[in-house]
């Protein structure tokens, strides 16, 4: 098994885990969605000792989180499952919370729509859904790499985009997600976060 490395990640954890470290202090499980190389999964569990973080993702991307996790001696980090927010039936899952690290830009908007109302399944009462990654704001992107990413995107696969916030908003209010948190990331990237109120 070979272990990927992303420069992005190792770049963006320590930010991210400040944050998550209060977001999921009350946290005792999350559901990983597109945990890519594998580094945040291992990074996140060894600061939050306290929950179980589930890994997953497509099948490729399996070899490098497994590598990962094996060098690893944590306890409270499981192997990935496969998991297609297209097709995947999240009532199968139980998890207190769950994150996401730029995948809302590489996914359809269609497949934003499904994870919402896939996690809707999953998440216990009040549980909490943290995405990390580049939005647009009323139709306007907050940078000019934004703007430049977005363009990139939208060449390199088929349904992407830097999605606008009003409209992943508007979608979880429909699946029963109420935004409460909108932190300002390092590299013009947000960390969001939604409850989920059953």
């Amino acid at each position: 098994m070979e272990k990927l490395y992303s420069e992005a990640c190792e770049r963006n954890k320590y930010p991210i885990i400040e944050k998550l470290k209060v977001i999921f202090q009350d946290s005792k499980s999350v559901l990983e969605i597109g945990s890519g190389t594998g580094q945040h999964a291992i990074f996140f569990s060894e600061n939050l000792k306290h929950l179980i973080w589930q890994t997953s993702d497509l099948i490729y991307s399996h070899d490098s989180i497994n590598a990962y996790i094996n060098e690893s001696n944590l306890d409270n980090i499981r192997k990935p499952i496969l998991l297609d927010v297209d097709s995947f039936d999240f009532s199968t899952l139980d998890f207190t919370s769950a994150f996401t690290a730029n995948t809302f830009h590489i996914m359809s908007f269609e497949n934003v729509e499904k994870c919402f109302k896939g996690l809707s399944k999953t998440l216990s009462n009040k549980g909490l859904f943290c995405i990390y990654g580049p939005f647009k704001y009323k139709g306007k992107h907050t940078s000019q790499s934004n703007y430049d990413f977005d363009l990139f995107l939208q060449e390199t696969y088929p349904d992407g985009a830097i999605r606008d916030i009003e409209n992943v908003e508007l979608i979880a209010k429909e699946n029963g997600f109420n935004l409460i948190n909108d932190f300002e990331m390092p590299s013009n990237n947000r960390l969001i976060v939604f409850k989920f109120n059953k």
